[in-house]
């Protein structure tokens, strides 16, 4: 009598495999269940058959939309009240991100408010709900049991680990972190703040958020992203496209909002798709991070844990503060240019749009790698590997030890002391002025509500700044009048052109004679433009 085969030992496998197993069938459409199973043997070393494969395929759509903060988990078990669960985690990821502490009984408190606001009565909020809830949302242990110090810093350190052990398998091209920083775009280093008008300036509180993004080796720095509270105001004229310069958008606070993440982050994951790259997003528990039921491709979304961003986030570790310093340095420049020319010391939203972009294209490569460093995130490599085998961007990332850091403040308060009277900040408390300007808001009961049910947000009107000069249009004439006025300041041989290098003066001028050219082709197709008319005899 044949002995009959062996069981297959049962295997649990998480959600973070699944997902894997899933991508990879999207990566290569035509892999069939016995390649997706070898790749699972290949990669994990685990024995699973074609039938537990075809059932994960099945639920791709689900497995792809996991988060981060699940991955670990083996089971995916749906809420029996969805809306309620959602609900509940947006309140919990608002206070967390607010610093609060919370406990069991205020979460199953809270959970009851929400539930009589979504008109839930069938249900019982009991102790088993609340640990499935945390099973479900990833929330292992209470983290805001320390007001001491040695407790925050041993989240710290834990954190630490468990961030190392997460990026382990990513090289430091692939890790990005994004923060946002309120601005206060107008506040010269010799006024207050204030909402009303003072003495020497005007609206100097006027705020905006601006979004950072880049990888760990500083390769790849997002457009910037900027949120105001107006649409189209009077000084973008008719014609002016803001995102020439920055992604922008706007609402009533000039805030993040969970839908504008989302939309960021579809954008995001597209760039790193046509990119052929996949890259994890570090970012803190704020509200309006949430992934909702948005699909990432080549992105994995990582929380960093809560109250530790000021300790382990690289923007928190400087590059936000070098970005504030050159912008503030372009601002006093500004500044300057209008106290000499004796015209109103202001800039508009234009004109700072312009200075965020630059003020982000001047941070440096080796300020955001020292950043990355710093916080001590990134997995140690081996000492042992041979340095002709490692990228030079690795090999940045391992022996770069510029320490040129304060170099935007000391450019900075070198600019200040040009100003024509004397400063009532040192550079580094204007740069600081606006660090602890809120992003985002604690979100009200009616915001959790809006959010889970999927309403739609009514559009907020625009405003016209009324102290905003309007532009005209630029002609094409005008512009290629400006356009040839400097080249000829290139060509000449007078003091103030030979000052500078002759290789930078060549550069300049070639991409001048582009753009003329540019200015030509398109003013030449604009006046040949035929009209439906003009196909038909007279």
């Amino acid at each position: 009598m044949s002995t009959p085969p062996a069981k297959r030992a049962r295997v649990g496998i998480s959600a973070s495999l699944k997902k894997k197993i899933c991508q990879r069938k999207v990566d290569l459409p035509r892999s069939s269940l016995q390649d997706l199973r070898q790749f699972v043997i290949d990669e994990e070393n685990i024995t699973i058959g074609k039938s537990t494969i075809g059932d994960v395929i099945k639920e791709k759509d689900k497995w792809l939309a996991t988060q981060a903060d699940s991955e670990g988990l083996t089971k995916s078990r749906n809420p029996k009240h969805q809306q309620l669960d959602d609900a509940l985690y947006l309140w919990f990821t608002d206070m967390s991100a607010h610093h609060a502490a919370i406990n069991d009984d205020m979460l199953l408190t809270k959970a009851r408010q929400l539930g009589e606001q979504l008109g839930v009565t069938d249900f019982s909020y009991s102790r088993g709900y609340l640990h499935r809830f945390k099973g479900r949302r990833g929330i292992k242990r209470k983290l805001y049991q320390g007001e001491a110090d040695s407790a925050d810093m041993t989240a710290v350190q834990t954190g630490r680990e468990d961030l190392q052990h997460v990026l382990q398998d990513y090289d430091p091209e692939d890790i990005f972190n994004l923060d946002e920083t309120g601005l206060f775009y107008r506040l010269g280093p010799n006024y207050t703040l204030a909402t009303k008008t003072v003495s020497g300036t005007k609206k100097s509180k006027d705020r905006i958020t601006v979004a950072l993004a880049t990888n760990a080796t500083g390769s790849t720095k997002i457009r910037a992203f900027v949120i105001t509270k107006v649409n189209c105001p009077r000084c973008f004229g008719k014609t002016y496209n803001p995102e020439t310069y920055v992604r922008y958008r706007h609402n009533t606070k000039a805030w993040m909002t969970s839908e504008l993440f989302q939309e960021w982050l579809r954008d995001f994951d597209r760039q790193m798709r046509v990119a052929g790259r996949n890259v994890i997003l570090l970012v803190d528990n704020a509200a309006s991070h949430s992934q909702g039921d948005v699909v990432l491709r080549n992105v994995t979304l990582h929380f960093l844990p809560p109250n530790t961003t000021a300790h382990i986030q690289p923007m928190d570790a400087g590059i936000i503060k070098a970005f504030k310093a050159h912008y503030r340095k372009q601002l006093v420049h500004h500044y300057i240019e209008r106290v000499e020319k004796k015209e109103e010391q202001s800039v508009n939203l234009r004109e700072a749009l312009h200075m965020v972009k630059r003020a982000w294209d001047s941070v440096k490569v080796s300020t955001i790698v020292n950043c990355y460093r710093h916080v001590q995130i990134l997995p140690s490599k081996d000492d042992s590997e041979e340095d002709d085998d490692v990228p030079l961007s690795r090999l940045q990332y391992r022996t770069d030890e510029d320490d040129d850091d304060d170099i935007p403040l000391l450019q900075l308060q070198k600019k200040m002391r040009e100003l024509p009277e004397a400063c009532t900040m040192t550079a580094e408390e204007y740069v600081s002025v606006d660090a602890e300007e809120e992003t985002g808001q604690h979100l009200t009961d009616d915001d959790i509500m809006t959010l889970v049910s999927r309403e739609e947000v009514p559009e907020i009107a625009d405003k016209d700044d009324e102290e905003e000069e309007v532009r005209k249009d630029v002609t094409f004439s005008q512009a290629s009048g400006g356009i040839k006025m400097v080249i000829s300041f290139f060509e000449q041989t007078s003091t103030s052109a030979t000052s500078i290098d002759m290789d930078k003066r060549r550069a300049y001028l070639d991409h001048l004679w582009e753009m003329l050219d540019a200015i030509t082709y398109c003013q030449a197709r604009e006046t040949t433009q035929k009209k439906m008319t003009d196909f038909f005899k007279q």
